[in-house]
């Protein structure tokens, strides 16, 4: 069945038919270029690419007055076809838990009172997501079509924001560094991102991502995944809250995270697995030794 009614009347090639039909493209009012007017295939190529260059409008959106739209930047445009891609081919799932902070937050204090300088917030949590890889190292990987590659080096794509830039450099073999090596690299990585381009491969090879939004004021959230990796972690904001110990109420210092995993690689006893092995990490005082 032709496209259209008067599809019949109208002199057109087999393959300019069959091509029209599969991108739902009406052939009245295209020209041919074949013999005697017909439309051949080269004419519904040529209507098909005129249509994908065309600017885009959304019907009936007038920008009110003292509006103005601003045209994407490059990189910006890069990294809105990345999310989407990575939303719409991953099938996300989330689980998320509160954790105990007060080990960590102890050791911050310690460091400082013996008139040393205290790693921030997320370095200690980027040590003990990497040493939580290596305890649970199933969440270390790519998956590459068929394919789950695991990593046996623990190197972390950290999430980092620069100006309109969102960049994911990798800390290598994280598991390996202290809390006071991780920070000194975010700081050097940061300094150097916003004077100019990081090193060329800075941002290739991690196996696992964490995006931290806590120095925001954020609560917790969830995080795209960057493909192949099968999990990123999301870390919100340090903050007291009540909490319950030994049947009283008591003041904490909560710390949510929210894992985002591929469901194709990853179960939920497995993320939940993986939270636990975070969860003992950030709780253990010997982690901050």
């Amino acid at each position: 069945m032709d496209l259209a009614p008067n599809a019949a009347r109208l002199f057109a090639s087999p393959a300019a038919r069959a091509l029209a039909r599969t991108a739902g493209l009406p052939l009245q009012g295209l020209r041919g270029s074949g013999p005697g007017g017909r439309i051949v295939r080269a004419d519904v190529q040529a209507a098909l690419g005129a249509r994908s260059t065309a600017p885009e409008e959304a019907p009936g959106w007038e920008l009110p007055p003292g509006s103005r739209a601003e045209p994407l930047s490059t990189l910006r445009r890069a990294i809105a076809r990345r999310m989407a891609a990575a939303a719409r081919e991953a099938p996300h799932f989330f689980v998320e838990i509160d954790v105990d902070a007060q080990a960590m937050l102890a050791a911050r204090a310690a460091w400082r009172a013996q008139g040393g300088p205290a790693p921030a917030v997320g370095a200690c949590v980027l040590r003990a997501v990497a040493l939580a890889l290596r305890d649970e190292p199933e969440l270390n990987a790519w998956l590459q079509g068929e394919q789950l590659v695991r990593h046996e080096a623990v190197d972390l794509s950290v999430a980092m924001s620069v100006g309109t830039a969102l960049l994911m450099p990798v800390l290598r073999q994280a598991d390996r560094q202290d809390a006071h090596g991780i920070d000194r690299w975010l700081r050097e990585t940061r300094a150097r991102a916003e004077t100019g381009p990081l090193p060329p491969g800075s941002s290739r090879g991690g196996g696992f991502a964490v995006s931290n939004l806590g120095g925001h004021g954020v609560r917790a959230f969830t995080a795209i995944l960057q493909p192949p990796q099968v999990g990123i972690l999301a870390v919100g904001e340090v903050q007291q809250r009540p909490v319950v110990r030994d049947g009283a109420l008591a003041v904490g210092q909560q710390l949510t995270v929210t894992l985002s995993v591929d469901h194709r690689a990853v179960d939920g006893a497995l993320a939940a697995r993986w939270l636990q092995a975070f969860r003992r990490r950030i709780e253990d005082a010997q982690t901050w030794a």
